[in-house]
């Protein structure tokens, strides 16, 4: 399948997780499954990674993750910046606040 194909069949299934299971065990199982696929694309998906990781309460996976692509190229420092804003728009004030103590630790 081609790359838009695929993110396409992520995206479902990420929103199937999210919406049509009602089992913990399950919806993390196939959130970290997700997570996988995510990191092996040719371009790894960094925002369905981030997502996956707020739907798990992941907040050291998330702040790693940021952390790693702020050290990369330009192009990383912007998606950065945009899994940041995602997070800021979509996950609760708890996984926000506990992303930004390990990025930004207290004095």
């Amino acid at each position: 399948a081609r790359a838009p194909e695929v993110l396409h069949m992520l995206e479902h299934c990420l929103d199937a997780g999210k919406t049509a299971t009602t089992s913990r065990e399950w919806r993390s199982h196939l959130l970290r499954l997700l997570v996988a696929i995510y990191r092996q694309l040719p371009e790894p998906d960094y925002l369905g990674m981030c997502e996956c990781f707020a739907q798990l309460g992941d907040a050291p996976a998330v702040a790693a993750t940021i952390e790693g692509l702020l050290k990369g190229s330009a192009d990383d420092f912007l998606m950065a910046c945009q899994v940041a804003f995602d997070m800021a728009e979509n996950g609760t004030q708890g996984l926000i606040q506990r992303i930004i103590g390990i990025i930004r630790p207290a004095p």
